[in-house]
């Protein structure tokens, strides 16, 4: 599996956030607090769905009214899903 796009409609202190990946490998870098682990929790929010409402609590988006959002990401295949 390989992500190629990661859309953050709202999630903690992310909002509107579309992030295009390409190539093989790529580095997420930003200064602390500017939502690298809170992109991180995201991900795994997405691929494994919160179950406690104490995590769904704690990610509640901060500015914007959309929780959620997703991934777009392809199979060896060349199969696309999102």
């Amino acid at each position: 599996m390989r992500f190629k796009e990661i859309f953050v409609a709202g999630f903690g202190c992310l909002g509107q956030l579309r992030l295009p990946l390409e190539g093989q490998f790529n580095l997420i870098l930003a200064p602390n607090d500017e939502g690298k682990t809170t992109l991180q929790n995201f991900i795994t929010a997405v691929l494994f769905p919160f179950t406690q409402k104490e995590l769904r609590q704690r990610f509640k988006p901060w500015t914007h009214q959309v929780y959620g959002g997703n991934l777009r990401y392809s199979m060896s295949n060349g199969e696309e899903f999102e």
